[in-house]
């Protein structure tokens, strides 16, 4: 996938729904020969542009817009799912390198910005103070 600065990210699929799920809407669109090679694995199917064309970041936001409001998610933005992934990274791995190489971001400074305004901070000191003062 082209990712910010169109650098090509590579990304490994390790869950098997995932990849089957993928698989299948190849399949649906008899297009499983993408996986061995470089063309686009999310196309247009629409009329307004070049069917079978690399489906554009625009396009993206609006199909996934379109999908949400049918499921009954009515107010989705792309970049939620961007920080829904950074915030479970950072939450499991504990690591802003572990969370900078996932969000691909060349310097740690952008990661710790970008997960310090996501992250829930978490309660380390009410139950020592509640402790202290006899509150249980």
């Amino acid at each position: 996938m082209q990712g910010k600065g169109w650098r090509l990210c590579l990304a490994e699929i390790g869950s098997a729904q995932v990849r089957d799920a993928l698989f299948d809407y190849l399949a649906s669109c008899k297009r499983t020969e993408v996986l061995k090679t470089g063309k686009p694995v999310w196309t247009r199917h629409d009329r307004s542009g070049k069917p079978g064309g690399p489906l554009s970041s625009y396009s993206f936001a609006k199909n996934l817009k379109k999908y949400a409001a049918e499921s009954g998610l009515e107010s989705i933005h792309i970049h939620q799912t961007r920080h829904t992934f950074a915030r479970m990274v950072s939450e499991d791995t504990g690591s802003l390198v572990e969370t900078q190489e996932a969000l691909g971001h060349r310097n740690l400074a952008t990661t710790r910005v970008y997960v310090n305004s996501i992250a829930v901070k978490k309660d380390k000191h009410s139950g020592r103070i509640s402790e202290r003062l006899g509150i249980f």
